[in-house]
């Protein structure tokens, strides 16, 4: 029974991580790569879709060529890709770099160790209407 549970949840992992290639795949192989430095770390590569306020940052190819080969050498007891907010912080750079400082990041998600998507949004907030009550 055991060993079944096991297959099942190897079966499981495998199929995510599938996933994970095909929506990156799908959503992100026609999109033209730039990189993005930001202050005192390294380099990302920014798959921007402007038209859908997304964007895929990852590691810079030799970092993240580091990052596997630690992990491979650890036997997978050490993951050493960044943290969220480093990737997030390439993100806003990015926006920041290519004029839409006003841009916000509204969410990021992890697709595929160590590539994570980030939904934003450029829309001018709504301004407030200063109109005076009426008086009857």
């Amino acid at each position: 029974m055991f060993a079944r549970a096991s297959a099942l949840v190897a079966i499981s992992l495998t199929l995510a991580g599938c996933s994970g290639v095909s929506y990156v795949l799908e959503n992100y192989k026609d999109i033209e790569v730039k990189e993005v430095l930001v202050e005192g770390d390294d380099t990302y590569r920014v798959f921007d879709k402007p038209a859908t306020g997304k964007m895929m940052v990852t590691s810079s190819l030799s970092a993240a060529a580091g990052q596997g080969a630690i992990k491979g050498l650890t036997l997978y007891a050490v993951d050493a890709a960044p943290p969220k907010p480093r990737f997030q912080k390439a993100a806003e750079t990015y926006l920041m770099n290519t004029g839409r400082d006003g841009c916000r990041i509204l969410d990021g998600y992890l697709l595929i160790n160590p590539q994570w998507e980030f939904v934003y949004d450029c829309s001018k907030p709504a301004v407030a209407s200063a109109k005076k009550p009426r008086r009857g």
